[in-house]
């Protein structure tokens, strides 16, 4: 967790504990990169902060507001709780955060952007490790980008929302699934053909895919998929 996840651990477990909306720009770029931009909407979340704040009980860390990376952060923190692998250091300095805060100075939102990210980046700066669970970030982590084709890795909401609609005890999923969730794919390139199909997954234009879903709406008994694939790929001209 010390190199993979402390960005994660440390930004979205202040900004997920209640219900939060994520929302999600990715765009494809045609050198085998991807760059995202990302709001985590916690105004809800900050209620509660505030009322337990009041209680004396804040036990949350603030993030500036002005965009900072998370290797700056990171030199911030004691020396023995510091990120040192290079590997993740050189893609923490690709990656900024800000908070958003309301009239009493209370953290409402969480936005995040990154430069220009290889697959391999974003593999190891999303993915969980050590039995953690992340499944909103695996729709970053697990897809695969060639420059002309994206392969979106949607076997994790198979999973996950099945098991909240059952009831079924998630873990960690719980405090990252969020009540209102898109991811939106831009392509530089007209799109060609979707191979697969999912209901959560749809085409918005000729260069936009999105990924839509509302945490009530699962929650709703009979809930089931009517198309789950595990896999879309996504093919440009």
């Amino acid at each position: 967790m010390k190199n993979r996840n402390y960005f994660w651990m440390a930004v979205l477990l202040m900004a997920t504990l209640v219900s939060c909306n994520v929302t999600a720009d990715v765009t494809l770029h045609e050198d085998k990169t991807q760059s995202i931009v990302m709001d985590i909407d916690g105004k809800e979340a900050a209620k509660i902060f505030k009322d337990e704040n009041k209680k004396g009980k804040k036990d949350k860390d603030d993030l500036p507001k002005e965009w900072t990376s998370l290797y700056e952060m990171n030199l911030k923190k004691d020396k023995k709780e510091r990120i040192t692998a290079p590997d993740t250091i050189a893609v923490m300095k690709k990656i900024y955060v800000k908070g958003g805060y309301d009239k009493d100075e209370e953290m409402t939102d969480i936005f995040v952007k990154t430069d220009k990210l290889t697959n391999k980046e974003l593999s190891l700066v999303f993915n969980k490790k050590d039995g953690e669970e992340f499944p909103v970030l695996d729709l970053f982590s697990k897809n695969e980008w060639d420059g002309k084709t994206l392969k979106i890795n949607t076997s994790v909401l198979n999973d996950i929302l099945i098991k909240i609609n059952q009831d079924k005890e998630c873990g960690f999923d719980w405090m990252i699934f969020t009540k209102d969730y898109r991811v939106t794919f831009h392509f530089n390139s007209e799109i060609k053909k979707i191979e697969g199909k999912h209901d959560l997954v749809r085409k918005v234009n000729n260069n936009t895919v999105e990924i839509k879903f509302n945490i009530d709406d699962v929650r709703k008994k009979g809930f089931k998929f009517k198309n789950d694939d595990s896999f879309i790929t996504i093919t440009t001209k």
